[in-house]
C-alpha cells in the first residue's frame, strides 16, 4: 500500500512541477526521489514503531500525515495555471469525464495514438513492478529466506533509495548520451534482469543485489509520464495525470490480484520465484512498443507550424490591399 500511495502522490506532483517547470523531464525524477526518500525513512522505522508501540499508533501517524499534507495543498500551495481556467467543477460533476475524455479525443497531429501507447505502457509497467510488490514481502518472509520485520524494513528502504536514486541518475547522465526513449528501454532492460535475478534468489546477499542491478528501472516512470506531460497542452495535464493515476492505481489492485495466488499455486510446486518471471516478460511489452513511439516535441512543433497559419491571413489582407490601389488609380484611368 506504501508503494501506491508513492504512485498517486508522485503522479500529482509531477503534474503540478511540470506546470511550473514546463518542457523539464528531470523534474519528475527528482520529485521521485525526494518521495522515496519518505518511503526510505518510513521503512527504516516501521520495525522500531511495530515492535515498540504496535500497529495502531503507527496509522495514527499515517493518518495526521495526510492530513497534513492536504491542508499544505490547499492552502500553502499556490494555483499553477490559473490562466488556464476556464471554469470551476463541481465534484463528482461529469463535467470531469467529459474533460479526460476530450484530452484522448483530440487528434494531435498523430500525437493520440503516440499518449494512448504510453498511456497503456506506464499501466503494464505498473503492473509488472508495483503490483508485484506483495509478492516480494511473502517470498522473503516465507523459506528459503525467512527474514525478520526488521530485516524486511531495511531491504524496503534501500530498495525505495536506489529506486530514487537510480532514476535521478538514468535520466541526468543517460540523457547526454542517448534519447529519452533509450533511456526507457536501457531502465526496462534493467527492470526485466533485476526480476529475472529476484526469481532465483535463496541467500539474503543476493536479494539486496536485486535493487542494485535494476537501478536504472527508476528512470522510466518518470520519463514516460513527462512524454505525456509534453504531448498534452498545459491546460490538460490535470485531467490527463488524474487518469493515468486511475490506470495505475487499478494496475496495482489486478496485480496483487493476479500475483498473488500464482506465489501461492508455484510455491506448491517448487518453484516461488514463478510471478517474477511473468512479471519480466509483461515488461518486455512496452519494451516492444517503444519501437513505435515519437518524440513528443515533434508534435507539438507540428501544432506549432500548423499554427503559423495567419500567415495566409496576411497575404490575404495584402490582396486586400492591392485592390484598393487599383481603385485608386482608376479613376485616374477614366479621367483621362
Amino acid at each position: 500500500m506504501s508503494l501506491l500511495h508513492i504512485l498517486n502522490s508522485l503522479a500529482g506532483l509531477v503534474h503540478l512541477c511540470a506546470n511550473f517547470v514546463p518542457g523539464s523531464s528531470t523534474n519528475g525524477a527528482v520529485i521521485q526521489f525526494v518521495v522515496f526518500i519518505g518511503g526510505v525513512v518510513s521503512q527504516l522505522t516501521s520495525g522500531a514503531w511495530l515492535k515498540n508501540l504496535g500497529f495502531i499508533p503507527p496509522y495514527w501517524f499515517i493518518f495526521a500525515c495526510h492530513v497534513v499534507a492536504v491542508l499544505w495543498a490547499a492552502f500553502l500551495v499556490p494555483e499553477s495555471k490559473q490562466k488556464f481556467q476556464k471554469k470551476k467543477m463541481r465534484f463528482f460533476s461529469l463535467d470531469s469525464f467529459r474533460a479526460i475524455w476530450s484530452v484522448y479525443k483530440k487528434p494531435r497531429n498523430g500525437g493520440r495514438k503516440n499518449l494512448f501507447m504510453l498511456l497503456i505502457s506506464d499501466g503494464i509497467i505498473n503492473l509488472g513492478v508495483m503490483g508485484i510488490s506483495g509478492v516480494v514481502a511473502l517470498f522473503v518472509l516465507r523459506t528459503p529466506l525467512c527474514w525478520g520485520p526488521s530485516t524486511l524494513g531495511v531491504f524496503m528502504a534501500f530498495r525505495f533509495f536506489i529506486q530514487g536514486f537510480g532514476g535521478i541518475v538514468g535520466i541526468g547522465i543517460l540523457k547526454r548520451f542517448i534519447s529519452e526513449i533509450n533511456v526507457t528501454r536501457v531502465g526496462m532492460v534493467s527492470q526485466c534482469a533485476s526480476l529475472v535475478f529476484f526469481a532465483f534468489c535463496d541467500r539474503t546477499w543476493m536479494v539486496f543485489l536485486v535493487p542494485v542491478i535494476g537501478i536504472l528501472g527508476g528512470a522510466v516512470v518518470p520519463l514516460y509520464k513527462g512524454m505525456m506531460s509534453q504531448t498534452v497542452d498545459p491546460d490538460e495535464r490535470g485531467a490527463m495525470f488524474s487518469s493515468v493515476t486511475t490506470v495505475d492505481t487499478f494496475c496495482n489492485f489486478l496485480g496483487a490480484f493476479i500475483f498473488n495466488p500464482m506465489y501461492i499455486r508455484s510455491s506448491n510446486y517448487g518453484f516461488p520465484g514463478l510471478p517474477f518471471l511473468v512479471s519480466a516478460v509483461l515488461i518486455i511489452i512496452p519494451l516492444i512498443m517503444t519501437k513505435f513511439l515519437k518524440d513528443p516535441l515533434s508534435f507539438r512543433k507540428m501544432e506549432d507550424t500548423t499554427g503559423e497559419e495567419p500567415e495566409v491571413d496576411e497575404k490575404d489582407v495584402q490582396l486586400e490591399e492591392a485592390p484598393t490601389n487599383d481603385n485608386e488609380k482608376q479613376p485616374q484611368m477614366t479621367s483621362l
